[in-house]
């Protein structure tokens, strides 16, 4: 597959994400900062998301385990797309 090829997949994997996380109450930012994708909150929560395609690598892992944040308010996650659905991995 054709890095545009792949490249097109990830696009369309952020803006399921998206609307599968704006959908259940929450807004979103998108934040491409080659870590996190999305940031997704609520009331009482923040959700740090990366989203991939295909599988979760120990790159993905070890570049949101990086981040610092508030344990008690934000989750890192990984939202793999596999097909039509996500495999989500807390960080």
């Amino acid at each position: 597959m054709s890095d545009e090829a792949i490249k097109k997949r990830l696009e369309r994997a952020k803006g399921s994400a998206l609307k599968m996380l704006e959908s259940t109450g929450y807004d979103t930012i998108l934040s491409d900062n080659k870590r996190a994708c999305l940031v997704a909150f609520r009331s009482t929560e923040t959700r740090i998301i990366r989203v991939v395609i295909d599988k979760i690598t120990e790159f993905d892992i070890s570049s949101m385990r990086d981040l610092r944040t508030h344990p008690g308010i934000c989750k890192k996650e990984i939202w793999c797309r596999k097909g039509a659905e996500f495999e989500i991995r807390e960080c």
